[in-house]
């Protein structure tokens, strides 16, 4: 029997008994439309973690730290801070690494946590230490009002997430206006303290150093993401606001030490010399960090959130797998006789396992096609949902929560067909073992 023809046979069977067979492959529709839901849940969720590190302009970056440390989990168990070679981080290694051969620029991370004023309101924010050199192209598009400082002085860009907690809703109402720094009272990280203490006859609930600047820009807080809550400032500027308030990365290095840092961040001219210019950096004996280490162990937790997915939603496969099971066994028991016609005018076994398992697998792959379709369906819908949640919570309005791919859709097609195919050898071994006379004498 050539294959048109057991297609042929396969098709006119299953159009035969539409009702059942449209049943049967709902249970697909489930199990596939499942799987590709969560799955593409799980791939969309690290597609938008990722793209932070594209909005924040990370995938040219090199943080170089005092001393090499393995970012594995193992390494960061057994390797204690007594064990590290550190190395001092001040302003000759920054020029050290200026020369390196592939570097753009180079300058100190220096963030702070502090208390700021405008007027009469009250806040807190991350203070961040950016020179001019350090200001990008992606970072200048995201400005709403203002603009960036040409030199170091008291300047400040602020973020629109901090001007709504001040209740400032223009943006451009808010150039000009004095930026007061004092002493962080806010929550206090465990071992973490206070730099400024009040002195006697002080009281201790005022604080006791503040400095002031003025804001000359405003950056769209939605376009920086996970970093559109902290204040940009000038180098010098931070490492006065450092002297108020507490480190928000002290890195391994003690920021108490004058002029030392707790990390360099390396900006590469080409994306692609990331990795040439680390180890670079490495051969000097400082240790790095990239937003590669991050993305790698990104990919690799959410590839075990997404095996986890797919296992829970194949449950509905099982039920898939067992309900072909079921409805090519009636079916035999319905074609018995046909099945003694078909091997007495000379079908073979092979003819007749064959009818059965593509009956079986057309099944699967009808259903995981809607199944395919509905999970693009409700995807959307989700999607419109959770954007609107996002949107209305201040988040970004393009994130993207589920992603179907065409490894997905195609993958989740084969496996489908392939349960399908496996469901149905039991049933056609079974058909295939009749024996003519008694299949034409089954009444």
């Amino acid at each position: 029997m050539r294959l048109s023809d057991t297609i042929a046979f396969a098709l006119t069977n299953l159009s035969r008994q539409k009702l059942r067979s449209g049943l049967t492959a709902f249970g697909v529709v489930i199990g596939a439309g499942a799987i590709v839901l969560l799955i593409s849940l799980g791939i969309g969720l690290e597609r938008a973690i990722l793209k932070q590190f594209e909005v924040n302009e990370l995938l040219n970056m090199v943080t170089v730290l005092p001393a090499k440390v393995s970012f594995s989990l193992s390494s960061i168990l057994s390797q204690s801070v007594g064990e590290l070679n550190l190395k001092t981080l001040d302003d000759g290694v920054v020029e050290k690494l200026r020369a390196v051969d592939g570097v753009k620029t180079a300058y100190p991370d220096i963030a702070s946590w502090a208390d700021c004023r405008i007027d009469d309101q009250k806040s807190y924010s991350i203070v961040w230490g950016l020179p001019p050199e350090g200001i990008s192209e992606g970072l200048l598009s995201y400005i709403v009002a203002g603009g960036f400082w040409k030199e170091e002085s008291d300047f400040a860009v602020v973020p629109t997430n901090l001007l709504k907690r001040f209740k400032i809703d223009d943006p451009a109402s808010a150039l000009g206006k004095t930026l007061i720094f004092s002493n962080f009272t806010g929550f206090r990280p465990p071992g973490m303290r206070l730099r400024a203490r009040p002195q006697d006859g002080e009281s201790g609930g005022e604080p006791q150093k503040t400095h002031s600047c003025t804001i000359v820009g405003v950056f769209d807080s939605k376009q920086l993401g996970a970093f559109g809550d902290r204040i940009l400032v000038p180098a010098t500027l931070a490492k006065v606001v450092r002297t108020i308030g507490i480190p928000a990365m002290a890195g391994l290095s003690d920021p108490d030490v004058e002029g030392s840092y707790g990390s360099i961040t390396v900006r590469v001219a080409d994306p692609s010399q990331v990795d040439t210019v680390r180890k670079r950096i490495e051969d000097l004996g400082y240790g790095t960090f990239t937003s590669n280490d991050i993305a790698g162990t990104i990919g690799t937790i959410f590839l075990i959130i997404q095996a986890v997915l797919g296992c829970i939603g194949g449950v509905g496969m099982i039920v898939a797998f067992f309900g072909i099971v079921n409805t090519m066994v009636m079916a035999i028991l319905e074609r018995t006789r046909e099945i003694g016609v078909l091997k007495s005018v000379g079908a073979r076994d092979f003819d007749i396992w064959g009818i059965f398992v593509a009956e079986a697998g057309m099944i699967a792959f009808v259903g995981s096609i809607i199944g395919l379709g509905c999970a693009w369906g409700i995807g959307e819908l989700l999607e419109i949902a959770a954007r609107a949640y996002i949107v209305s919570h201040g988040g970004p309005a393009d994130t993207n929560l589920f992603a179907i791919t065409w490894h997905l859709a195609l993958g989740v097609v084969g496996f489908s067909v392939i349960v399908g195919v496996l469901a149905g050898l039991y049933p056609a071994a079974r058909a295939a073992r009749l024996e003519p006379v008694t299949a034409l004498r089954h009444d």
